[in-house]
């Protein structure tokens, strides 16, 4: 036995290189394919970022009087402008003082637009601030939610037992929603009201 091995050493010895050569060749590109997989894995494991949903232009309600076409309340976008407001009355009448109105003012939600006539006292627009902004003059609307009696007493038509009926409103049924609720005052009827709707505001 002992000679046969010597005899088929060499054989022996190149056939283990050949095997060994032969497992070492066919398992390289697996490990190589394997990397890639997992690289490809990897790769494919981050989601993409969800793409936000765009806003949509919110709603808000607006109020303009005066010297308009078709004066009344109207829904629009915010964002909008004053222009923008008059467009959807029904644009200005030939009465309108252009130059006592700021057309470029932004409406904002509950918003009142006066547009005066020629030779007439410009009003509040929406309250103080906007309506400084927005006509130029100093003018405020009484708001009828938070105004003592000193300050309701200066309408027209309203005197101490009316102011206080308008104070016990409120007491008892919460804020107004509208200047029209005005008109749920005993002693305030449509003639008072006609007098100061355009000087009060809700707020």
């Amino acid at each position: 036995m002992k000679e046969i091995l010597n005899r088929y050493k060499y054989v022996i010895i190149a056939l283990a290189v050949f095997s060994a050569a032969a497992i070492f060749y066919f398992n390289e590109p697996a490990k190589e394919e394997g990397a890639v997989t997992d690289l490809e894995q990897w790769d494919t494991g981050e989601k993409p970022a969800p793409e936000q949903a765009e806003e949509e232009p919110k709603t808000i309600m607006a109020d303009i009087k005066g010297q308009v076409i078709h004066p009344g309340v109207y829904e629009t976008e915010a964002g909008e402008r004053v222009i923008d407001l008059i467009e959807k009355a029904g644009g200005l009448t030939p009465e309108a003082d252009q130059a006592a109105v700021n057309f470029a003012k932004q409406v904002t939600d509950e918003m009142m637009v006066y547009i005066p006539a020629i030779g007439e006292e410009a009003r509040a627009v929406g309250g103080a601030s906007p309506a400084d902004e927005a006509t130029g003059n100093d003018t405020e609307l009484v708001n009828i939610n938070t105004a003592d009696p000193a300050a309701l007493e200066t309408l027209p038509g309203i005197g101490p037992s009316k102011s206080a009926a308008i104070i016990e409103y409120r007491e008892t049924n919460g804020a107004f929603k509208t200047v029209d609720d005005l008109k749920s005052i005993s002693g305030i009827g449509e003639k008072t009201f006609e007098k100061l709707k355009d000087k009060i505001i809700v707020k």
